[in-house]
């Protein structure tokens, strides 16, 4: 009975050749032993090998593992920041990043934009966007990588935008077995002018590349670094700035009785302008009128012939949009005829309309959010009004887009300058993260494996 059970261990230990070919049973209990050995070791190895990843740990793994790459890259973009349409040096750094992970990169669209695009099989285009343009602003952060071009800043965050999207276009490169379709990444120029969308759009980006079904943009904000804010329906206001020259007639300061005072006029029209949308629009409507610069006289003692205004006004709804628009320019007209003035002259400069998230898509991908990042990292935050072009994307193509937030505000007990300051400092790796792990998750999301394409 002792040969019989070494002997079936020798079996299960695949060790029969072994026993026979060294003289039989009486070198058995030797090798049962070593079968006995390797079997435990096996048993230890197997149950010591990890299980199988989530998708959320692969996303995880390969986001921490290139953040060493990105890092530089961010440090560069900031260090070299480019203005609206001068993106030459950045949209060559994005398209040489993004054929490095094998996409099929075409620059010069619409400028200096580049649309980058990588096929993995049958299944839904999604489009992923990223601003390069900077601001006209003196940096003042003392950062060790700070702006070394004079006058102009990536004091918006699109070099946090650019460098979100090459980790997202890294990670989703990297997992492709977790997706099937096309994925287009553009590196749009101009979006400060808000004109780098529409040209590119002008330029065929939905003619000469895959059409998308859904469009995806994300931007920092001032959550706390690492928190995702989302919205469903209006995100960002529309845009519509303005010119105004009020022309009277001048002379000297003592004797305002033989002038018609610009002055005067200006002060009416403030007034008249704020009265819009206090007495005029719905309480409920979100509207601005601002005005940001007045420009007149040269003397304490002469009136001037004009007086120069120059404003914007902000709104959600297409149709207040307009109105705004109409009741600016006939109380400019108005206060002109009341006080016997020339006729004035106003300029509006058409600007972006609002950003509308698809609701459903918001809420198709909330709880994607919540899972990458976790649920308590992520919520609903109200609209804001500044304007984003991205807009056109949705409007233009015809299809459910969707632009969230990334906080990028360091976690301290004091006030952080905000974006557009010219001490805008980012919490890179927080922010970074959690943006790439968001926006890798909801375009596989967006674009899941069917059994067909596994």
């Amino acid at each position: 009975m002792k040969r019989l059970a070494i002997w079936g261990l020798c079996v299960a230990a695949g060790l029969w050749g072994s026993a026979v070919s060294s003289g039989g049973f009486e070198s058995l209990a030797v090798d049962g032993r070593a079968g006995l050995e390797r079997a435990a070791s096996f048993r230890a190895e197997f149950s010591a090998s990890p299980a199988p990843q989530s998708l959320k740990q692969r996303i995880d793994r390969l986001v921490e593992g290139r953040y060493a790459h990105v890092r530089p890259i961010y440090e560069d973009f900031h260090r070299f920041p480019e203005l609206s349409k001068e993106e030459k040096r950045t949209s060559s750094r994005m398209a040489a990043e993004l054929v490095a992970l094998n996409f099929a990169v075409t620059e010069r669209v619409g400028g200096y934009g580049v649309v980058s695009v990588l096929k993995n099989g049958e299944g839904p285009t999604v489009l992923v966007r990223a601003d390069m343009d900077a601001l006209p602003i003196q940096e003042e952060t003392k950062l060790p990588y700070q702006s070394q071009v004079p006058g102009v800043m990536h004091a918006c965050g699109h070099d946090v935008h650019m460098s979100v999207q090459l980790g997202a276009a890294y990670v989703l490169s990297q997992l492709q077995d977790s997706w099937q379709g096309t994925l287009v990444m553009v590196s749009q120029p101009a979006e400060e002018s808000g004109i780098g969308a529409m040209e590119m759009i002008r330029d065929g980006l939905f003619v000469r590349f895959p059409k998308p079904d859904f469009a995806l943009a994300m931007h920092v904000s001032s959550l706390l670094a690492g928190q995702l804010g989302y919205r469903p329906g209006y995100a960002y206001s529309a845009m519509d700035n303005f010119n105004i020259t009020l022309v009277g007639r001048g002379g000297h300061g003592a004797r305002p009785d033989l002038t018609i005072d610009p002055f005067m006029m200006m002060a009416e029209l403030i007034h008249k302008l704020q009265a819009i949308r206090g007495r005029e629009i719905d309480p409920q409507q979100p509207a601005v009128i601002s005005l940001g610069r007045v420009q007149g006289g040269n003397k304490h003692n002469i009136i001037p012939d004009s007086v120069r205004l120059e404003g914007t006004i902000r709104s959600y709804d297409d149709k207040v949009r307009d109105y705004l628009k109409e009741r600016v320019k006939e109380a400019v007209e108005g206060v002109a005829a009341i006080n016997r003035a020339p006729s004035p002259q106003i300029e509006f400069i058409q600007g972006t309309p609002s950003v509308y998230n698809d609701p459903a898509l918001a809420l198709r991908l909330a709880p994607v959010f919540q899972e990458a990042l976790g649920p308590s990292h992520v919520s609903e935050v109200p609209p804001v009004m500044q304007s984003e072009d991205f807009t056109y994307y949705g409007r233009e193509g015809n299809m459910p887009a969707l632009i969230f937030w990334i906080g990028a505000q360091p976690h301290l007990n004091a006030p952080v300058p905000p974006a557009h300051s010219s001490r805008f400092a980012p919490d890179f790796k927080p922010t970074w993260s959690a943006g790439v792990k968001a926006m890798s998750a909801a375009v596989i999301s967006l674009m899941p494996r069917t059994a067909r394409g596994s």
